[in-house]
């Protein structure tokens, strides 16, 4: 549990810091990837209403709120290492700003 809580402050800090640095790649595997929720606490308490994930060869899914839907998860499982899962078009209630996309490149496990 307190990996995953790192995992998602990590992850938080990854998406801020990637509107200056729009090359920001973050490393998962797949299930780090899969159980992770997106938290906004750092954006001033802001709630995820929306966002969507893009695997490789695959259809775009939308997800509502900061989970991910058994349809992104069975595309997630079907990625392959190596390949890079785009997060964008991430809106948040009561900010009209865009949010930095996130890049994760799927890694074996460490």
């Amino acid at each position: 549990m307190k990996k995953l809580f790192l995992l998602v402050i990590l992850f938080i800090s990854f998406s801020i810091n990637a509107q200056e640095n729009p090359n920001c790649i973050l490393k998962l595997n797949k299930a780090s990837l899969i159980s992770m929720s997106l938290d906004c606490d750092q954006l001033k308490e802001k709630t995820i209403t929306y966002f969507k994930l893009k695997v490789p060869g695959k259809a775009t899914v939308t997800n509502k709120g900061s989970k991910l839907t058994n349809e992104a998860k069975k595309l997630i499982l079907q990625a392959k290492t190596g390949d890079t899962i785009l997060l964008f078009d991430i809106k948040l209630m009561d900010y009209k700003k865009d949010v930095a996309p996130i890049l994760v490149t799927l890694v074996e496990y460490h």
